[in-house]
């Protein structure tokens, strides 16, 4: 199973993973095979990529880091309480700390390579399951960093509920500007760049004591002093959003957008190292890139020897040298007897690159 583009190309694949709508009910089982009527009505909830079954290793499936029925959970509790917000009730966080509490505990259950951190993300329902994504994310951070004693102190409750609140404030921002296919406008992006200000406020009447206000206002802070609402810089911005900073960048660039389309994990790692102490902390996206997988289970890729593979499992001590299984030679053909290998023993072969499918003449030899 892979993740592909929702596209015209998509049409006569099988689905592999259940879709469900903003409500947690199915859209489409998996196991179905994908006809142009179910894309264009897919398209139509938001969706711009699915994964499907890979026929040369049907066998191969992304191991999720937390059940879909603890995600599913969680972004329903999100959007609860922003529906109660934005209708004046009152709101309390004891369901949000129930949802973290669940995802804490499937996290515990983890080992040390966070294996597959994407999820299917409809740009309709995009910003609730970008804030479960940022808490779990964010956690994962903070288990690995313990040992720094300026994170050591962080309370693991304390830090997922601040970071699944840490976008509340774009409940104030116009859903045709967060859902704009095209570039903001600098009037838009100065609309869009409230939401910190707006989820502080939002946050410190129900929960004054804790850290959600001051992650909400602080995730889009930068290390060197360039962000944004307040300009500091370095220390000044809490421990807890410096964590939800790394965490909100990476989930945000693998996900798809109206405007844009998602990167491959290892091209979101490439980013979160290049700005490393200029806008995000550097000892965080250094804990971090060493634990999160490169490739994630599934994924199909080219070898430096122009073979293609498809990753099978993580190499716990190397983030970027999965053990995969060649399926097709350098001459594009569909090998008879496909060969697993462990890269991190084989020094004169690595990953090229990670492709988003398999090429036209390959997919031609499939059906």
């Amino acid at each position: 199973m892979h993740l592909i583009d929702l596209s015209d190309e998509a049409v006569g694949r099988i689905l592999g993973e259940n879709l469900y709508d903003e409500l947690g009910r199915i859209l489409l089982r998996r196991g179905v095979e994908l006809t142009r009527s179910y894309v264009k009505r897919l398209q139509s909830k938001g969706f711009k990529s699915v994964y499907v079954l890979n026929e040369l290793a049907p066998d191969i499936e992304p191991e999720q880091v937390i059940s879909n029925e603890t995600r599913r959970t969680a972004t329903s509790t999100i959007r609860d309480l922003s529906e109660k917000i934005i209708d004046g009730e009152a709101a309390d966080t004891h369901a949000i700390n129930e949802a973290v509490t669940h995802i804490l505990d499937e996290l515990q259950e983890q080992e040390d390579l966070i294996r597959n951190l994407t999820s299917i993300k409809s740009i309709d329902n995009y910003t609730f399951e970008h804030s479960v994504n940022v808490c779990i994310l964010s956690l994962v951070i903070l288990d690995s960093a313990r040992q720094q004693a300026s994170f050591a102190a962080l309370d693991h409750l304390e830090l997922g509920q601040g970071a699944m609140l840490h976008d509340i404030g774009k409940l104030v921002i116009p859903r045709e500007i967060l859902q704009k296919p095209g570039s903001l406008t600098e009037e838009e992006f100065e609309i869009v760049r409230r939401h910190p200000t707006a989820g502080h406020n939002i946050l410190n009447e129900f929960e004054p004591d804790s850290l959600a206000p001051r992650v909400a206002l602080s995730h889009h802070e930068r290390i060197d002093g360039t962000g944004y609402p307040e300009g500091i810089s370095g220390e000044e911005i809490g421990a807890a959003s410096r964590i939800a900073a790394v965490a909100d960048v990476y989930d945000a660039v693998t996900s798809d957008r109206a405007y844009r389309k998602r990167m491959q994990p290892v091209e979101a790692v490439d980013l979160l190292r290049s700005v490393a102490g200029t806008h995000l902390d550097a000892e965080l996206v250094d804990y971090f890139t060493c634990r999160v997988a490169h490739y994630e289970r599934g994924a199909i890729v080219r070898l430096n020897t122009d073979e293609l593979a498809v990753v099978v499992s993580q190499d716990e001590n190397s983030a970027s040298q999965p053990v995969v299984r060649v399926v097709v030679d350098r001459e594009e053909r569909v090998l008879d007897e496909p060969v697993e290998i462990a890269l991190s023993e084989e020094q004169e072969m690595h990953i090229a690159e990670a492709l988003e499918d398999y090429p036209p003449q390959v997919l031609q030899q499939m059906s």
